[in-house]
């Protein structure tokens, strides 16, 4: 019976435990960079580093929370306030400079009430996690994803911070499945069907390929370009940086870091364009043959937007159909094109027939 009830606190107590763990990632601000002259430092310098560096974790935690919505003046007595507990990540003092990398931890009460006042609703659950899909191109033109030489998907997989930052994020495994279902070229080029089919199996809605392209052909001056190409709902946008003045062991190191930083900066959150309101127009199409109509109808209904065809009426020499679709008018004709179909309107009226040189041999050329 003791088994039992040990057994049921456990249930009870892990969505408790989960719930917490949560609350801390959301108000934690990762890797605070802190430098300070040797000859300034204090008696005790974790201090001196925590009380330097608040203010910069503080604006970026309200950046994170509040979407970079105006912050209320604050001073740095206050702040320290709020902070519940500060760890190191690492630390290094030299002849001149002593410098830190801390991470913060926020009450999650006293800042939700400072927000609160400011009428700065927090945005607890906001982003869903990133499918984030490391490739390196390097030098000699090879494409690299799931090999263990690829430096740059190591170095993502490795940051021990993806749950914690504004927008949290996933690497894959690089199992037998993720290998089937995205090759590296599959990434660069933007398969969108299979990156899609890779963000469903680790629960993420959206997927960012990163690609790190490195020459190193002037080895005492290698270079690193960066770029993400991004496929999900929102309205990302695409970020570029080149890395140029950093030896080959920090190249990636640095890249990783700049990237991260611009990610959190220069990502919002932006609602998908509302959807195109169906439309109808009214076509007529000159025939010059019994099975004129048909043709054409075949390629119309090789155009996914087309919802529908109705044939209005039908003589010898021409017909006139309504079609209904779900597109701009310039999509359409583009669709058309590549169909070797053009559709002209004058006044008002439409008119659709073949390319020029791709009607049926015994229409004459339309123009």
């Amino acid at each position: 019976m003791r088994f039992n009830i040990v057994f049921l606190l456990n249930i009870i107590l892990f969505p408790l435990t989960l719930l917490a763990q949560n609350q801390e990632s959301l108000f934690m601000v990762p890797e605070v960079e802190i430098s300070i002259p040797t000859n300034a430092l204090q008696k005790n310098r974790f201090a001196q580093a925590v009380k330097k560096g608040q203010s910069v974790a503080f604006q970026k935690l309200c950046h994170k929370l509040a979407d970079s919505k105006p912050i209320p003046a604050i001073s740095e007595q206050e702040i320290g306030t709020f902070i519940s507990k500060v760890d190191v990540e690492k630390e290094q003092t030299t002849k001149t400079l002593y410098k830190a990398s801390l991470n913060y931890y926020f009450s999650p009460e006293i800042v939700k009430n400072f927000l609160s006042k400011a009428s700065i609703t927090i945005q607890e659950n906001t982003h869903q996690k990133i499918l984030m899909l490391p490739v390196l191109k390097t030098t000699n033109g090879d494409v690299k994803l799931w090999e263990e030489t690829n430096a740059w998907r190591q170095i993502w997989a490795n940051y021990p911070h993806k749950d914690k930052m504004k927008f949290p994020f996933i690497v894959p495994y690089g199992d037998f499945e993720d290998i089937n279902i995205v090759s590296a070229q599959d990434a660069i080029e933007g398969h969108k069907d299979n990156l899609q089919k890779l963000a469903q199996k680790y629960n993420c809605d959206e997927c960012v390929v990163t690609l790190a392209s490195l020459d190193d052909s002037d080895k005492d001056k290698p270079t690193l370009s960066l770029s993400t190409h991004y496929y999900g709902t929102h309205a990302f946008k695409n970020l570029n940086i080149l890395i140029n003045d950093q030896p080959r062991t920090m190249l990636y190191q640095t890249g990783l870091k700049q990237m991260l930083q611009k990610i959190d900066d220069d990502w919002k959150p932006v609602a998908p364009p509302a959807p195109i309101e169906e439309k109808e127009i009214e076509i007529r199409i000159a025939l010059y043959g019994p099975a004129d109509y048909d043709l054409i109808e075949k390629e119309l209904k090789k155009i996914p937007f087309i919802k529908k065809i109705v044939l209005l009426s039908m003589s010898t020499e021409e017909a006139y159909l309504k079609l209904h679709f779900q597109e701009h008018d310039e999509k359409l004709k583009e669709e058309l094109t590549h169909l070797n179909l053009v559709l002209d309107s004058k006044d008002g009226k439409f008119e659709l027939g073949w390319k020029k040189n791709f009607a049926p041999s015994t229409h004459p050329e339309f123009s």
